[in-house]
């Protein structure tokens, strides 16, 4: 399983 911090970037990334 990915780790949080790389999920939390993907979101971030899928915000913008």
């Amino acid at each position: 399983l990915p780790t949080p911090s790389l999920c939390n970037a993907k979101h971030k990334e899928s915000d913008i």
